[in-house]
């Protein structure tokens, strides 16, 4: 019995006209054994959203030639967050100045590939992430912050205070 493949979502969001290169790479992962879903052009952030909860994927690419990546990549990540499907890899790909790489890490991508990039890069890139080391993370944070709630709300049963459950992922 084989192992899962690894689910991506490649989208290009916004107004953003040229898709040679995401079709490049949608070929190229899945040549490297990857299962792609390539979601077209002029995608919107809510939309994208919708089909990586749907179709349960492990990576998210956006795919931004158009100069917009800053606003797209935050409008993405505060949704995802908000979805809670914050747990899968976000890479951000295309014509990225060099001072906007940073930026997009600081803001929650993993990864920020320019044009020039090397397609074995990103398909390294891809394969070496443990998604199982993160599937275990995330349901031990989660056990560990329902254990903080349990501990919240008895405290807060002793001293008659209400209280407010802590959020989980």
């Amino acid at each position: 019995m084989g192992q899962r493949k690894i689910r991506v979502l490649l989208a290009k969001p916004g107004l953003d006209g040229h898709d040679r290169g995401a079709k490049f790479i949608s070929r190229a992962l899945r040549d490297a054994g990857m299962e792609v879903i390539y979601t077209g052009l002029h995608q919107k952030i809510p939309n994208i959203v919708a089909t990586a909860m749907d179709e349960d994927v492990d990576v998210v690419g956006l795919s931004i030639l158009s100069g917009s990546h800053l606003a797209l990549t935050k409008k993405y990540i505060n949704l995802s967050k908000e979805k809670r499907l914050d747990d899968q890899l976000l890479l951000v790909g295309g014509t990225i100045p060099g001072v906007d790489v940073r930026k997009l890490k600081d803001m929650g991508a993993d990864a920020v590939f320019g044009v020039e990039t090397n397609i074995d890069v990103i398909v390294d890139f891809i394969n070496n992430i443990d998604f199982l080391f993160f599937d275990v993370i995330q349901v031990l944070f989660n056990s560990f912050l329902e254990w903080i709630n349990q501990l919240y709300i008895y405290i807060f049963k002793i001293f008659n205070i209400s209280c407010y459950k802590i959020k989980t992922f």
